[in-house]
């Protein structure tokens, strides 16, 4: 009994996850145009969307795989040397996993994610529902909430919406 004490939330946490994958790979866009200027690719159970900026792209979110994101990218005619701008949601794997294939690009993260990536803030099963933190693979800068940033021809602002993860 007291091996089942500790074993339930690991258990509960791989139930629910099972389900929310299940759910995510159902309600996740198909690879292809979403308007003239924006497109989206398929990467597992996250999409990754690419803005026309007049310049380049600016990509939201890096993906989880390398592969099923260049194949995805391919499809949609995008070079990843041509994303100059990756704002990541949040840094978990399946949305910075394959962050490294845009070697142009700078790549932002919500100045309150990073103490999910140095450690200060851990992740348990009630914050943040993960028991282990995220890491980042490529030099980032920091965004502050209603912070703006001139990309190409577009002018962005940063909201954060905390939930999931802090940033």
């Amino acid at each position: 009994i007291v091996l089942l004490v500790i074993a339930w939330p690991y258990l509960y946490l791989a139930v629910k996850a099972t389900g929310e994958i299940r759910r995510m790979n159902t309600t996740c866009l198909d690879t292809g145009g979403i308007l003239p200027d924006v497109s989206t690719a398929r990467d597992g159970h996250a999409n990754v969307y690419f803005i026309n900026d007049g310049e380049g792209y600016i990509a939201i979110d890096g993906g989880a795989r390398v592969e099923s994101l260049s194949a995805a990218m391919a499809e949609l005619g995008i070079r990843p040397e041509e994303v100059t701008t990756v704002l990541l949601t949040h840094t978990d794997l399946d949305h910075n996993g394959a962050v490294e294939i845009f070697k142009n690009a700078e790549v932002y993260i919500a100045k309150a994610e990073e103490p999910l990536i140095d450690g200060t803030v851990q992740r348990t099963f009630t914050e943040y529902r993960l028991g282990f933190n995220n890491t980042m693979t490529v030099p980032y800068k920091t965004l502050e909430d209603g912070e703006f940033l001139s990309i190409g021809n577009r002018k962005v602002e940063c909201i954060l919406t905390p939930g999931h993860t802090p940033g």
